[in-house]
């Protein structure tokens, strides 16, 4: 009894094995089916956290090719990261794009302070400059033209700021900021010679048209030419310097009309010159260094955190926006002062007799 017993035991046992085996089975087909699709999303998002979290700083050599841009900076350079929290993180450790991100970022918050105190919380330009010019005082028409010069500050320092922070971001992502940034140049420009137009040119109103029809031509000629996507590659460097200078120094034609003129002889407009030519040299300056890649191309690898061209090139560009704030403010000044008087010597226009 005891050994027949034993053996229906042995038998229960066998075919049980099989049925739980199949039901192991089973589940684990079900387990990989339903979580494949889990795995891979968690897969991504775990690897975005670590590239927002954690990552080393290369070397030149070790980036691709889209984010190789200066191969005089040898060391500090952020890698791809693919995660704009990332990107954003990194704007608060040091390398390579740190100062070109807060250059411009801290000047992008100055000047959108100083618009919404002259725009919005205050009558009286005081911030930063001396003024006793209450903004509601003035004509519509000159309202607009300031207006214009801090669209213009804002937009090419909120540009950049968002280029460089999120230039390693992709491929993908470098193509499309990078043409912005080049865009917000052309901003920078127009709204930076808008003003000098309409104030220069206060009393020759035909001058004025055909200069602004021009700059608005030369600033849409600018953004179409930044827009193309082989525009942005290191090999059209030269290229884009050129360009951009070629339109900053389109300045000079109106100049000229005015010395040959005689109106830059007359007051107030003699005591602009200095601010204008001390504006023109900086962006001139900060676009040579950065062409030229100096001072890194004489010391490469000692400038990659710290004062390499593009950094000097930035620093520039604020400086230059705060000399034509200050000019700026004695233009309008000025123009208050003399209400609707234009001085007969610079009522007539070169222009005039050409058209």
């Amino acid at each position: 009894m005891s050994e027949t017993k034993g053996s229906i035991k042995k038998r229960r046992r066998k075919r049980k094995t099989p049925q739980s085996g199949a039901q192991s089975e089973v589940t684990m087909e079900d387990l990989l089916s339903s979580s494949s699709s889990s795995l891979v999303a968690s897969g991504i998002s775990h690897i975005e956290k670590i590239a927002s979290r954690a990552w080393n700083a290369v070397s030149f050599d070790s980036l691709p090719e889209w984010l190789r841009d200066n191969e005089f900076l040898h060391y500090h350079h952020r890698p791809p990261m693919y995660s704009i929290r990332g990107c954003i993180k990194s704007i608060f450790r040091m390398h390579t794009e740190t100062w070109n991100i807060w250059t411009h970022l801290v000047g992008f918050v100055f000047f959108v302070s100083l618009t919404l105190s002259v725009y919005c919380f205050r009558d009286y330009i005081t911030f930063l400059f001396e003024s006793n010019i209450v903004i509601s005082d003035l004509p519509w028409q000159e309202q607009v033209v300031i207006f214009i010069f801090f669209l213009g500050a804002m937009t090419c320092l909120f540009c950049s700021t968002v280029f460089h922070t999120l230039c390693n971001h992709s491929q993908a992502a470098h193509s499309i900021l990078s043409r912005c940034d080049y865009s917000g140049i052309a901003f920078l420009i127009t709204g930076s010679s808008i003003p000098c137009y309409y104030y220069f040119f206060y009393c020759r109103q035909l001058s004025r048209h055909i200069h602004t029809a021009i700059l608005a031509a030369l600033c849409v000629t600018c953004i179409c030419v930044s827009l193309w996507s082989k525009f942005s590659t290191p090999k059209y460097r030269p290229l884009r310097f050129g360009m951009f200078v070629a339109f900053g120094l389109y300045a000079v034609v109106p100049g000229l009309e005015l010395i040959l003129s005689g109106g830059l002889l007359i007051k107030p407009y003699a005591g602009y010159i200095t601010g204008v030519v001390l504006m023109g040299s900086l962006y001139l300056i900060g676009a040579s260094l950065y062409v030229l890649r100096v001072p890194e191309r004489f010391f490469p690898g000692k400038f990659d955190v710290w004062a390499h061209s593009h950094q000097l090139f930035h620093v520039c560009v604020v400086l230059a926006a705060l000399v034509h704030y200050d000019t700026l403010l004695s233009m309008v000044r000025d123009r208050l002062a003399l209400g609707e008087e234009c001085d007969p010597r610079n009522s007539a226009s070169i222009l005039q007799f050409v058209y």
